[in-house]
């Protein structure tokens, strides 16, 4: 299979050798891709990213697949990309307003699923071991702070307990 991508930043050569995979600018990968996956933070660049311009830039055999943040895709302009045949499909589980979900994308060619990611039992069953474990080391003294990793540029979360 082959695989392009676009990002910010273009991936090191020996990374995308190891991945067989080949940066193109936005406008090109668009025009040749025959699935658009979406795996973005939504920060205010990525709010409304793919919008009726980038669905009409892609191919119309083409489906877009959002597993990232709702509002990342403008629902209305999807929508009318798929009543004008711009696209093949799609398939989400992210909506622009959760809940509400646009009626325009009940169809046939769309598939909507709920976001649940993180729900099998054996990534519930490490969350919680994480987590847990992290403040027993903290109340024990041995963790002054622990930081989870950023979910976005503006948001951090962090657990401070005092030492004994």
């Amino acid at each position: 299979m082959k695989v392009i991508y676009t990002d910010a930043v273009k991936a090191p050569a020996e990374l995308e050798k190891s991945l067989n995979a080949e940066f193109r600018d936005m406008n090109t990968l668009l025009a040749e891709s025959d699935f658009i996956s979406l795996h973005v933070p939504l920060i205010p660049e990525t709010r409304g990213l793919f919008d009726s311009p980038k669905f009409y830039r892609m191919k119309p055999t083409a489906f877009l697949i959002n597993t990232s943040r709702g509002p990342v895709v403008e629902e209305a302009a999807l929508v009318a990309a798929l009543d004008a045949k711009k696209i093949a499909g799609a398939a989400l589980d992210v909506f622009e307003n959760e809940p509400f979900i646009h009626p325009g994308l009940k169809r046939s060619n769309v598939v909507l699923a709920p976001h649940l990611a993180s729900a099998s039992l054996e990534t519930r069953t490490k969350m919680a071991g994480d987590g847990g474990g992290k403040r027993c080391r903290a109340v024990q003294g041995a963790v002054a702070a622990e930081h989870a990793e950023p979910r976005g540029p503006q948001e951090s979360l962090s657990l401070r307990m005092p030492l004994p």
